[in-house]
């Protein structure tokens, strides 16, 4: 399994906006390979706000196909004025493969 994580910096105040972002990711969903998805914030965070979006597929040749997909660059297109007037701060991405996994079930 596979997990990509782009952690992003966002000015204090406006991370609630940018999870909402999340909140029904539709096109996504409908790629083969795709597990889930999951929103982090982080805690006491002092000068700006800090989200982690997850998101779990089988294997890196499914996260692939959804990367180079038209869903995805227009899911992250953005005009002008809204990278102008944007309160993202910055953005790290990291491709990561699940070593261990363990649920309470």
């Amino acid at each position: 399994m596979i997990v990509a994580m782009n952690t992003i910096r966002i000015k204090k105040g406006h991370g609630e906006e940018i999870i909402e972002r999340f909140q029904n990711p539709k096109e996504i969903g409908k790629f083969e390979g795709f597990l889930g998805l999951e929103v982090l914030k982080k805690l006491n965070g002092k000068d700006e706000d800090q989200i982690r979006i997850c998101t779990r597929w089988v294997d890196e040749a499914s996260f692939n196909v959804w990367l180079h997909s038209p869903e995805f660059k227009a899911s992250h297109s953005k005009s002008a004025e809204e990278r102008e007037n944007s309160p993202l701060l910055g953005a790290d991405f990291a491709l990561l493969e699940v070593a261990i996994s363990s649920d309470n079930n």
